[in-house]
């Protein structure tokens, strides 16, 4: 058995190389953590292969200034 690193929302965005925006986006999009607030790379790389339809930026606020953001 593989040792599995528990992580936090900032753990997994640098894990995964990406921002922790990224991150939030999955959990927008339906990704749940597989323990409360925390899980691991594996989970949340199956997850993004089941969903690769996934597109951060549809989840994410829009600017301050109300404009949306850029793809």
């Amino acid at each position: 058995m593989a040792n599995t690193e528990i992580l936090n929302t900032k753990r997994l965005a640098e894990s995964l190389g990406r921002h922790q925006q990224f991150v939030t986006a999955m959990k927008r999009a339906g990704y749940a953590f597989k323990y409360g607030r925390m899980t691991t790379r594996e989970h949340a790389l199956e997850w993004l292969a089941n969903n690769t339809d996934f597109i951060a930026t549809h989840f994410l606020a829009p600017l301050k200034d109300g404009s949306p953001l850029k793809p």
